[in-house]
Protein backbone atom coordinates (compact mmCIF):
# COMPACT_ATOMS: atom_id res chain seq x y z
CA UNK A 1 0.00 0.00 0.00
CA UNK A 2 1.26 3.29 -1.06
CA UNK A 3 1.96 6.16 1.99
CA UNK A 4 -0.57 9.26 1.97
CA UNK A 5 0.80 11.67 0.11
CA UNK A 6 1.22 14.99 2.25
CA UNK A 7 0.25 18.80 0.45
CA UNK A 8 1.37 21.42 2.41
CA UNK A 9 -0.98 24.87 1.42
CA UNK A 10 0.24 27.96 2.39
CA UNK A 11 -2.41 30.50 1.81
CA UNK A 12 -3.63 33.32 3.90
CA UNK A 13 -7.52 33.43 2.84
CA UNK A 14 -9.71 31.18 4.65
CA UNK A 15 -11.82 30.68 1.62
CA UNK A 16 -9.19 29.82 -0.29
CA UNK A 17 -8.06 27.51 2.00
CA UNK A 18 -12.03 25.84 2.23
CA UNK A 19 -11.87 25.51 -1.42
CA UNK A 20 -9.17 23.32 -1.66
CA UNK A 21 -9.87 21.34 1.30
CA UNK A 22 -13.48 20.53 -0.79
CA UNK A 23 -11.91 19.79 -4.30
CA UNK A 24 -9.52 17.56 -2.49
CA UNK A 25 -11.85 15.91 -0.87
CA UNK A 26 -14.65 15.37 -3.89
CA UNK A 27 -11.77 14.60 -5.99
CA UNK A 28 -11.26 11.19 -3.83
CA UNK A 29 -7.29 12.31 -3.20
CA UNK A 30 -6.93 10.84 0.52
CA UNK A 31 -3.93 13.48 0.76
CA UNK A 32 -2.40 14.31 4.31
CA UNK A 33 -3.11 18.65 3.98
CA UNK A 34 -1.23 20.39 5.98
CA UNK A 35 -1.87 23.81 5.95
CA UNK A 36 0.14 27.53 6.76
CA UNK A 37 -1.03 31.17 7.01
CA UNK A 38 1.21 32.80 6.24
CA UNK A 39 5.28 32.39 4.89
CA UNK A 40 6.78 32.29 7.93
CA UNK A 41 4.60 29.40 8.92
CA UNK A 42 5.31 27.61 5.56
CA UNK A 43 9.00 27.66 6.25
CA UNK A 44 8.60 27.16 10.26
CA UNK A 45 6.48 23.55 8.56
CA UNK A 46 9.70 23.23 6.63
CA UNK A 47 12.24 23.56 8.97
CA UNK A 48 10.64 21.08 11.62
CA UNK A 49 9.75 18.64 8.38
CA UNK A 50 10.35 14.76 9.44
CA UNK A 51 8.79 11.64 9.20
CA UNK A 52 6.07 11.62 12.23
CA UNK A 53 4.73 15.10 13.18
CA UNK A 54 5.14 17.03 10.03
CA UNK A 55 6.07 14.97 6.71
CA UNK A 56 8.61 16.68 3.87
CA UNK A 57 5.49 17.69 1.78
CA UNK A 58 5.21 16.07 -1.79
CA UNK A 59 4.30 18.91 -2.98
CA UNK A 60 3.74 22.66 -1.82
CA UNK A 61 0.64 24.76 -3.18
CA UNK A 62 2.45 28.30 -2.59
CA UNK A 63 0.55 32.14 -2.25
CA UNK A 64 2.37 34.39 -3.34
CA UNK A 65 0.56 37.28 -1.44
CA UNK A 66 0.72 36.45 1.98
CA UNK A 67 1.35 38.58 5.54
CA UNK A 68 4.68 38.23 6.86
CA UNK A 69 6.63 36.39 4.49
CA UNK A 70 5.47 36.32 0.81
CA UNK A 71 5.39 33.07 -1.21
CA UNK A 72 8.59 34.46 -3.33
CA UNK A 73 10.77 34.59 0.48
CA UNK A 74 9.27 30.98 1.01
CA UNK A 75 10.82 29.90 -2.69
CA UNK A 76 13.58 32.06 -1.83
CA UNK A 77 13.91 30.36 1.33
CA UNK A 78 13.81 26.61 -0.79
CA UNK A 79 16.86 27.86 -3.23
CA UNK A 80 19.41 28.55 -0.05
CA UNK A 81 17.94 24.76 0.92
CA UNK A 82 18.81 22.72 -1.92
CA UNK A 83 18.36 19.16 -0.44
CA UNK A 84 15.00 20.19 1.09
CA UNK A 85 14.01 22.28 -2.37
CA UNK A 86 14.97 19.05 -4.50
CA UNK A 87 12.16 16.62 -2.89
CA UNK A 88 9.60 19.06 -3.27
CA UNK A 89 7.64 20.64 -5.98
CA UNK A 90 5.84 24.16 -5.48
CA UNK A 91 2.72 25.28 -7.66
CA UNK A 92 2.36 29.07 -7.24
CA UNK A 93 -1.44 29.76 -6.66
CA UNK A 94 -2.14 33.39 -7.10
CA UNK A 95 -4.36 37.00 -8.17
CA UNK A 96 -1.14 37.93 -9.80
CA UNK A 97 -1.86 38.30 -13.50
CA UNK A 98 2.48 40.25 -13.62
CA UNK A 99 4.43 38.11 -16.30
CA UNK A 100 7.46 39.35 -13.88
CA UNK A 101 5.92 37.46 -11.19
CA UNK A 102 5.50 34.52 -13.31
CA UNK A 103 8.84 34.66 -14.61
CA UNK A 104 10.12 35.06 -11.01
CA UNK A 105 8.27 32.39 -9.61
CA UNK A 106 9.76 29.84 -12.24
CA UNK A 107 13.65 31.33 -11.36
CA UNK A 108 12.95 30.73 -7.79
CA UNK A 109 11.91 26.88 -8.57
CA UNK A 110 8.14 26.98 -9.37
CA UNK A 111 6.91 23.69 -11.41
CA UNK A 112 3.59 25.85 -11.94
CA UNK A 113 1.93 28.86 -11.93
CA UNK A 114 -1.95 29.25 -11.45
CA UNK A 115 -3.65 32.77 -11.81
CA UNK A 116 -6.43 33.46 -9.77
CA UNK A 117 -8.92 35.79 -10.94
CA UNK A 118 -11.99 36.58 -9.59
CA UNK A 119 -13.89 33.17 -10.15
CA UNK A 120 -11.66 32.52 -13.51
CA UNK A 121 -9.10 30.10 -14.00
CA UNK A 122 -5.84 30.91 -16.44
CA UNK A 123 -3.47 28.34 -16.29
CA UNK A 124 -0.20 29.60 -16.77
CA UNK A 125 1.80 25.68 -15.59
CA UNK A 126 4.86 24.68 -17.42
CA UNK A 127 5.14 21.63 -19.55
CA UNK A 128 1.27 21.08 -20.23
CA UNK A 129 -1.34 22.62 -22.72
CA UNK A 130 -2.78 25.63 -21.44
CA UNK A 131 -6.37 25.80 -20.76
CA UNK A 132 -9.20 27.90 -19.30
CA UNK A 133 -11.96 27.24 -17.44
CA UNK A 134 -14.51 29.92 -16.15
CA UNK A 135 -16.92 29.24 -13.45
CA UNK A 136 -16.98 29.94 -10.32
CA UNK A 137 -13.92 30.16 -7.56
CA UNK A 138 -14.37 26.40 -6.92
CA UNK A 139 -13.26 25.72 -10.44
CA UNK A 140 -9.50 27.43 -9.15
CA UNK A 141 -9.80 24.52 -6.70
CA UNK A 142 -10.53 21.74 -8.95
CA UNK A 143 -7.84 22.95 -11.28
CA UNK A 144 -5.35 22.87 -8.51
CA UNK A 145 -6.68 19.06 -7.83
CA UNK A 146 -6.11 17.88 -11.55
CA UNK A 147 -2.72 19.65 -11.15
CA UNK A 148 -1.73 18.31 -8.20
CA UNK A 149 -2.92 14.95 -9.40
CA UNK A 150 -0.25 15.28 -11.89
CA UNK A 151 2.55 15.86 -9.35
CA UNK A 152 1.85 13.39 -6.58
CA UNK A 153 0.40 10.76 -8.55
Amino acid sequence: MRAKKTVLIAEDDADDVFLLQRAFSKAGINANLQFASDGEEAIRYLLSADQQENPIPDLLLLDLKMPKLTGFDVLTWLQEHPGLAAKIPVVVLTGSIHPADMRRAKELGAVGFEIVIVGMFVTGTWGRAAAATTGTPGSVALAAIELAKTVIA
